[in-house]
């Protein structure tokens, strides 16, 4: 055989895409002396020679310290002389980014104290990061098994493997094929299908871990009301580069929901009538406003105050003051439910929001109900004598098509009905 070019031989390692060094080590001192790094190196890394001689020569400052121990241990191996010795160390680029190299190194001449090591060096980060991904994913699936609701929908095929675990009554495994047509009729609430599918379709575009709450009825179990889930999701991701699975855990949240709904309204409400403080009241008739304004509905607002409330106070006291409050709330409480909004947003005012009404004169109607019923709810006899209200009604969309400009119209009304006598309602006239 021919003797091999040397010059051909330099240029071929320098051309190869990885690293390959020739090394001293002194075992006594710990002096390392480079003898050569081929050009590879600075492309497998996609850095300058420069920048990549500055990395070398400080090695010891970029390699992770918990790592440094293994590089000393991989050097007394290469040292011992028992056939190659390999390991991986973590170390931070130029940029700040963490990478992974992979060193495979053999002792090629020893002189005394001094150690002459051939070393082959790898980028190994994207296959460090393809395992700590499928590391992730195997916990997750470890999780899945046993707990909750868990799927994995095929986005190739449209075929969505469902299994429900031992906390639920139907216990066991499915199959859901044309998933993303037949989850429409899956007993998700209506208004959180566009969260619960948009999250879905977000996954099966590119790589996602991410968690959602919904509403559905109760799935596998013999109720039909809507309770709370959480949906953990991830993205598995194919070998072509391309999203091929989304798996889902779902797991009943309700009580701890429910719990927090509750303490949140607690927060909401005014402790003496139970209706909505300020803040929760407007907050609410602004969401329903632009609902109504959504779907070409209509509504009403009313706002409604105590006649002569000051005089009530002086005269009979805050407890008997305190009684006719509390009654409004009970009248209020009583005759609005659904999509109506109560709250009390002062001291002797309140605010009421009636959502999808068919016409202004059911805002008229429930208001003629509301003279009535307030007085009834008084506990105390002199407040019932003299207990009397005023409200003022304004239509949406036609008197204001937002909170500000409604609010505004239905105080106009309030103030006609005090100026004509007090004890009445008012519908506000456009001047």
């Amino acid at each position: 055989m021919d003797k091999f070019d040397p010059e051909l031989l330099a240029q071929i390692a320098d051309n190869f895409i990885g690293g390959f060094c020739v090394f001293s080590y002194n075992s006594d001192t710990k002096a390392v002396d480079l003898k050569y790094v081929n050009d590879g190196f600075f492309r497998m890394l996609s850095v300058s020679k420069p920048a990549g001689m500055m990395l070398i020569n400080n090695a010891a400052k970029v390699i992770i310290p918990d790592d440094l121990p293994l590089m000393r241990q991989w050097l007394k191996d290469v040292i011992a002389d028992n056939g190659s010795a390999e390991e991986e160390i973590r170390f931070v680029t130029l940029d700040g980014q963490l990478s992974w190299l992979s060193l495979r190194g053999n002792l090629y001449e020893r002189n005394g104290k001094d150690n002459t090591i051939v070393c082959t060096l790898l980028d190994i980060t994207e296959r460090k990061m393809i395992e700590e991904e499928f590391r992730n994913q195997y916990e997750f699936m470890n999780k899945l098994m046993d707990i909750g609701v868990n799927f994995d929908y095929n986005v190739r095929t449209d075929v969505c493997e469902m299994r429900a675990g031992k906390d639920w009554i139907h216990e066991g495994n499915f199959l859901v094929d044309h998933y993303l047509e037949k989850v429409e009729n899956s007993g998700i609430y209506p208004e959180d299908m566009d969260l619960f599918i948009g999250n879905i379709k977000r996954a099966m575009k590119k790589p996602i871990q991410d968690t959602f709450e919904y509403r559905a009825v109760a799935p596998f179990t013999k109720s039909d009301d809507y309770k709370w889930y959480k949906c953990n999701i991830m993205s598995i991701m194919g070998q072509e580069g391309y999203v091929s699975h989304v798996l889902g855990l779902v797991s009943d949240i309700n009580d701890q929901k429910l719990e927090e709904i509750e303490l949140k309204l607690r927060a909401d409400k005014d402790s003496l009538t139970g209706l909505l403080n300020k803040g929760a009241t407007t907050e609410l008739i602004n969401k329903y406003i632009e609902d109504l304004s959504a779907n070409s509905k209509k509504g009403a607002l009313i706002l409604l105050d105590v006649d002569d409330f000051k005089n009530i106070n002086d005269t009979y006291g805050h407890m008997t003051g305190d009684d006719v409050l509390a009654a409004i709330g009970k009248t209020l409480l009583k005759n609005f439910k659904g999509m109506d909004v109560v709250g009390r947003i002062g001291g002797d005012e309140f605010m009421i929001f009636m959502g999808d009404i068919k016409d202004i004169k059911d805002a008229e109607s429930m208001a003629e109900k509301l003279q009535k019923d307030v007085k009834n709810q008084c506990a105390r006899e002199e407040a019932r004598n003299i207990l009397s209200i005023s409200m003022g009604i304004a239509e949406f969309p036609a008197h204001g098509k937002d909170y500000e400009s409604l609010y505004a119209t239905a105080d106009q009304a309030l103030y006609q009905s005090k100026g004509a006598g007090k004890a009445r309602y008012s519908v506000y006239i456009p001047e």
